[in-house]
This record gives C-alpha cells, structure tokens and sequence, in this order.
C-alpha cells in the first residue's frame, strides 16, 4: 500500500470520527437546552443515531476492503 492511499485511509477516518463526535456533541448541547420543541431534540438524536451507524459502516468497509486486498494480493503472489 502506498504512502497517498494510507493518508487518505486514515484522513478518511479521522474524519468520521470527528463527524461521530461532533453529531453527538450537537444532540447534548440542544438537549441541555429548554429554548427547543421536543420534536426537534428527537429529530437530532436520529440524526446522531443516523450518523453512527454510518460511521460504522464506513469503519467496517474501509477495514475489510484494505483487508480482502492485501489477501488478493497475497494469493496472487502465492500462485506465482
């Protein structure tokens, strides 16, 4: 693997994380406050559920992609 795809790989996940942290960062700051309907609130926590199970999603593809091509790799190399 080289150097620019390791970077993006990981730029690609720190940015999901900070996306993760900052959904839920949102949903506690407004469900602190009285000012919002509770509708609202309940529309931003799906909205950070929602966003969870995205960045699951795109955790477990990054690893089993990068995974299943270091193993396709490896066969290739084996046959050889």
């Amino acid at each position: 693997m080289d150097r620019c795809k390791i970077i993006l790989f990981l730029y690609t996940i720190v940015a999901e994380v900070a996306d993760l942290v900052l959904d839920w960062d949102f949903f506690i700051e407004i469900e602190k406050t009285d000012a919002v309907q509770d509708w609202i609130k309940v529309g931003v926590f799906i909205f950070a559920i929602i966003g969870s199970i995205f960045f699951l999603i795109v955790f477990i593809e990054k690893i089993c992609y990068s995974a299943v091509k270091m193993m396709m790799k490896k066969r290739m190399t084996d046959l050889q």
